[in-house]
């Protein structure tokens, strides 16, 4: 696969479950994933991070009462993490 193929598939990539069916789909995290969410943010850690099996593939959610974001992975997730925590 070339880089433009692959650039291509993640833009087509599907966006992935809203919050509320990755609420209805939960499974708990594993201590290796827990153990990848930032700690002591200067602003806070006021995000709560789920993560939800729908359609056979893992998905993972970092939200608050006011933002949302949703990542195939864990490791994006956490990129993420901060700026949504920061909205708490």
């Amino acid at each position: 696969m070339t880089i433009a193929e692959s650039i291509v598939d993640i833009l087509l990539e599907s966006p992935g479950p809203d919050l509320e069916k990755l609420k209805k789909h939960k499974q708990p995290l594993t201590p290796e994933e827990k153990a990848q969410i930032p700690t002591g943010l200067p602003q806070g850690d006021g995000a709560t991070v789920i993560k939800g099996v729908v359609d056979g593939k893992t998905w993972y959610a970092c939200y608050t009462h006011r933002a949302c974001q949703v990542r195939p992975t864990m490791a994006q997730l956490a990129k993420v993490y901060p700026n949504i925590a920061s909205t708490a």
